[in-house]
C-alpha cells in the first residue's frame, strides 16, 4: 500500500510491515501486482518501476541494529540528501497519473505483457515498454481526463460493431476476427463535465498512435455513458462495468455504447411480500463507488459458478452487488448490538440525511436548468 510518498509492504499472515521504501514525490497510483513483473508506481511527477523482490527492511528493525552501525539504512531523511543519482524513472510533463495498467496476455488469466499504459490528469494515454523503460513508446490522444484503465485480451474493430449488433456477420468472419492479434484498451474518465467511455484497439496488429489510425481503431462514448465523470471501469464477465460521479454503477456491452443495466449506490429496494417494491432503510444516498472489482475467482482454470458479483468501495464503506433474489448480507451483520434507544436515533438521523439530500438535489437541478438557459455557468453555481 502507499501512504503519501512511502510504499509499504505488509505480510497479511502476520499483519506486519515487511518492507518500506520512500519516493521523492507523493504516490498517486499503483499498478496491479504480478509475480514476474515489477510494480509500476505513479508519483505526482513521474512513473517508477519497483522490484518488490529487493526489499528494504522496515523501520521497526532500526532499534535492533543501532549498535551495528547500519542505522543509516533506515534513516527517513537519507533519500533527501542522498548524493547518488535516482534510479531510472519516466518523468511526466504534466503531473498526477491516476491509473497504470499492464496489458494482459490473451488466453492467460495470470500473465501480462511488457506493455504499460498510464493515464492521468492529462489528455494523452502514455504507452511504455518495460524492456525499454523509461523511454516512451507511443501515446494515444484522448482529449478527456482518464481516471481508470482496463483491458480485454481480444482485438477491437469498431467498424464491424453495427453489423455485429444486427447479427449481420457470419461465423467465419467472427472466427477470423477472434484469431487476429491485438487487445482492447478501455478508458473511463470525464469530458466537459460528463462521463467518457473509450475503447481503443492496441497490440501487435491494431496499433493506435498516429492520428489517422486512432480514428479507425477507437470508439468514444461521451454522450450516453454517464452524466458525471467516470470514476472506475473494469470487466465483469462479458460486460463492461463502470461507476460514475453521480453514484451509478452501469453495465455496457463490449461495444461501449449499449447499456444493459444500472443501479444507484445506496438505493436498494425490497419486495414487501405483496409484490410492491419498498425502499430499504439504511441506504447511504450520497455514496459514490470509487473502485469496482469483480469477485470472480478461478480454480484449476475454471470459474466458480454463482460467484461473479461486483464489489465496490466508496472510500468509507464496502458494498456488494449480487444478482440474487435476496441480498447476501445486511449492514446489521457487521454492526455490534445497540442499545434500545439507538434505533430511534438512527431513524431520525436517516430521515434528516434524506431530507438534506433531496434539498441539495433540487438545488443542483435548478442550477443546471438556469445554466442551460444562459443565466450562468456551472462553476458560478458551485457545480
Amino acid at each position: 500500500m502507499a501512504v503519501q510518498s512511502s510504499l509499504i509492504e505488509i505480510d497479511l499472515h502476520r499483519l506486519d510491515v515487511v518492507s518500506r521504501e520512500s519516493f521523492e514525490w507523493s504516490i498517486t497510483t499503483l499498478s496491479s501486482i504480478h509475480p514476474d513483473r515489477p510494480l509500476a508506481v505513479g508519483t505526482s511527477l513521474g512513473v517508477h518501476l519497483h522490484d518488490f523482490r529487493t526489499r528494504i527492511r522496515g523501520f521497526r528493525d532500526a532499534p535492533e541494529r543501532v549498535d551495528s552501525g547500519d542505522w543509516e539504512d533506515t534513516d527517513v531523511f537519507k533519500a533527501i540528501f542522498d548524493p547518488n543519482p535516482l534510479p531510472p524513472y519516466a518523468s511526466l510533463s504534466q503531473p498526477t497519473p491516476t491509473s497504470i495498467l499492464y496489458l494482459p496476455v490473451r488466453d492467460d488469466d495470470v500473465q501480462v505483457s511488457d506493455d504499460i499504459y498510464v493515464s492521468g490528469r492529462f489528455s494523452n494515454i502514455l504507452h511504455y515498454d518495460r524492456r525499454k523503460f523509461p523511454a516512451i513508446v507511443n501515446s494515444i490522444h484522448s482529449g478527456a481526463t482518464v481516471n481508470s484503465l482496463a483491458a480485454l485480451p481480444y482485438p477491437f474493430y469498431p467498424a464491424n460493431h453495427p453489423a455485429r449488433r444486427s447479427a449481420g456477420l457470419g461465423a467465419d468472419v467472427l472466427a477470423e476476427m477472434k484469431a487476429q492479434g491485438g487487445s482492447t484498451l478501455m478508458a473511463g474518465g470525464g469530458y466537459n463535465q460528463k462521463g467518457s467511455l473509450e475503447l481503443y484497439g492496441v497490440g501487435p496488429r491494431p496499433v493506435v498512435g498516429s492520428l489517422d489510425r486512432t480514428a479507425d481503431l477507437c470508439t468514444r462514448n461521451r454522450f450516453t455513458a454517464a452524466p458525471a465523470p467516470i470514476m472506475y471501469v473494469t470487466n465483469h464477465g462479458t460486460k463492461i462495468v463502470i461507476s460514475d460521479g453521480s453514484g451509478h454503477i452501469k453495465w455496457f456491452e463490449r461495444d461501449g455504447l449499449t447499456e444493459c443495466r444500472r443501479i444507484r449506490v445506496g438505493h436498494s429496494k425490497l419486495d414487501d411480500g405483496a409484490g410492491n417494491l419498498v425502499k430499504k432503510p439504511g441506504a447511504h444516498l450520497d455514496d459514490v463507488a470509487r473502485k469496482v472489482v469483480s469477485t470472480r475467482t478461478h480454480k484449476h482454470g475454471r470459474a466458480r459458478p454463482n460467484n461473479d458479483n461486483v464489489l465496490f468501495w466508496t472510500g468509507e464503506r464496502l458494498g456488494l452487488v449480487s444478482f440474487t433474489s435476496a441480498p447476501l448480507f445486511e449492514e446489521e451483520n457487521f454492526v455490534a448490538g445497540r442499545e434500545g434507544d439507538m434505533p430511534a436515533e438512527e431513524e431520525a438521523r436517516r430521515e434528516y440525511s434524506e431530507q438534506m439530500h433531496e434539498a441539495l438535489m433540487r438545488q443542483a437541478n435548478e442550477a443546471r436548468f438556469l445554466s442551460g438557459l444562459g443565466m450562468g455557468t456551472r462553476s458560478s453555481f458551485g457545480l
